[in-house]
């Protein structure tokens, strides 16, 4: 499942929150004060390539 970046406007706080897609696309509310203003952030990724000799 992907990590999804937040900042909390109402406790200042940033979160990384594990959802699924439809997860999140119904929001996230914050584990610190439950408050549903979240704003997303980029964050940043990786990805596992094989390499070929």
């Amino acid at each position: 499942m992907p990590l999804y970046e937040y900042y909390c406007p109402s406790c200042k706080r940033e979160v990384s929150i594990t959802q699924t897609i439809s997860e999140h696309e119904r929001g996230a509310i914050c584990p610190s004060c439950g408050s549903r203003g979240l704003e997303q952030r980029l964050g940043t990724f990786f990805s596992k390539t094989s390499r070929k000799s």
